[in-house]
């Protein structure tokens, strides 16, 4: 079952495809209007999808960590500790590898939390290098993002500053934006699920 989070995204974009793109029967009949409607399409569809991982990204590390700080570890809740650890390069201090000391952590869990929450607040835009960044501190693995969805992310991230020249130029029909942020919705829903997982299970060898 699909995120309140990733209903709401769904939703945006259906409403912003009904006010900024149009289909019409011949391409010589696209106006300059319909073009430049379609690159604001592309820039507030980036911005919801940004919008939807990085809420969706802290929803499930809020969860994780306080499952942890209740000795319910899962693979999101240990995930987020090491990652934290790694970060802290002022005082190494050795991880708790196995599964069954993760609980020996717990304690670490809101500071885990709180470090990935500044992360996430100094993250902007939402390529495929963006999208790790994001996911893989909460326990998912890459071979879990789907390569259709980096690839999409990647060229929406290129297509996305309206000041290419290469884009402007190009003019392509308004509903290739529509079919690129289509063909992300799939693969993003399976992502949903997965992180879902990640902080419901434990451990991550579940999946």
């Amino acid at each position: 079952m699909s995120s309140p989070l990733l209903t709401s995204f769904e939703q945006r974009l259906s409403e912003l495809e009904a006010n900024f793109i149009v289909t019409r029967s011949d391409y010589n009949l696209y106006t300059p209007a319909d073009f430049l409607n379609a690159v604001a399409y592309r820039l507030l569809a980036s911005a919801a999808l940004e919008h939807y991982v990085e809420q969706r990204c802290l929803e499930i590390a809020s969860s994780g960590a306080d499952r942890l700080t209740k000795s319910r570890p899962t693979s999101t809740g240990r995930a987020l500790v090491i990652w934290a650890r790694f970060q802290d390069r002022r005082q190494p201090r050795p991880v708790h590898i196995h599964e069954l000391d993760a609980v020996k952590d717990l304690s670490e869990a809101p500071a885990a939390f709180a470090l990935y929450s500044k992360a996430v607040k100094r993250s902007h835009g939402i390529s495929s290098d963006d999208l790790r960044t994001l996911v893989l501190p909460l326990g998912v693995r890459e071979s879990q993002l789907p390569l259709v969805l980096m690839s999409s992310l990647e060229n929406l991230a290129d297509k996305r500053n309206p000041a290419s020249h290469a884009v402007v130029r190009s003019r392509s029909e308004p509903a290739t934006e529509v079919a690129l942020l289509k063909q992300i919705l799939a693969p993003l829903h399976q992502l949903d699920t997965d992180l879902q997982l990640m902080c419901d299970t434990f451990p991550t060898s579940n999946v």
